[in-house]
């Protein structure tokens, strides 16, 4: 059993590696986007026809940090996302969650424990609007799940159990990041999709987003 066992973690593992590889790769091709849309803003008669966050990209905030409740990460999350090109953005997130309970019955005493870590991976491409910090954000990724659990029945010797698994998520979301340093909101819809080994889970879920841009 243990074995078997063994064997659908390290299937679902790769499914989700699959799915990280693949988003990244199609964001690869961002950068090349934003080349044609520089080339082709070169011919416009005024540079007020382009977003600011475009046209003056270097002393653009890139960095953030922000707390997002509920969102790919089911729950909460802490995360850092960077802007890559003006349109392109990658992010990394955590969240631990611990949770047990003890209880007595007819004199027999049960111990349950749980702790999950979860890391989600998502890479963005954002749509600016001209003169503003106002975004839209269309991305995806996967958020990798470990966790452990035992328990623990009158003091016999416990049972316990490790896997970790993955899960696709997507991102449409609104996104406020100034130009310069500020306050950073966000507000997303981020289906999550979980792979275990017994199913695939599909979740329509969302998230909001608070934190800074520096």
């Amino acid at each position: 059993m243990q074995t078997q066992m063994q064997k659908h973690i390290v299937r679902y593992c790769g499914y989700g590696c699959v799915v990280v590889l693949v988003v990244w790769l199609m964001t690869i091709f961002t950068p090349f986007m934003l080349r044609s849309q520089e080339m082709s803003s070169q011919s416009l008669p005024a540079q007020g026809f382009m977003p600011d966050f475009v046209t003056n990209f270097s002393s653009v905030a890139k960095n953030s940090v922000y707390v997002e409740i509920g969102g790919s990460a089911a729950i909460y999350s802490l995360n850092y996302d960077r802007l890559i090109t003006p349109n392109w953005l990658v992010r990394i997130g955590v969240s631990y969650l611990g949770f047990g309970t003890n209880t007595l019955q007819d004199g027999v005493a049960t111990t349950l424990r749980a702790n999950v870590l979860l890391v989600p991976l998502t890479s963005s491409v954002l749509i600016n609007f001209p003169q503003s910090p106002h975004h839209i954000e269309i991305g995806g990724g996967a958020t990798l799940l470990f966790g452990s659990a035992f328990s623990d029945v009158s003091n016999q010797g416990y049972n316990s159990l490790e896997g970790a698994f993955a899960g696709a998520t997507l991102i449409a979301a609104y996104r406020l990041q100034p130009v310069d340093a500020g306050f950073f909101f966000r507000a997303a819809f981020t289906p999550i999709g979980l792979f275990t080994p017994i199913a695939v889970a599909p979740l329509p879920w969302a998230g909001i987003s608070f934190g800074g841009t520096f």
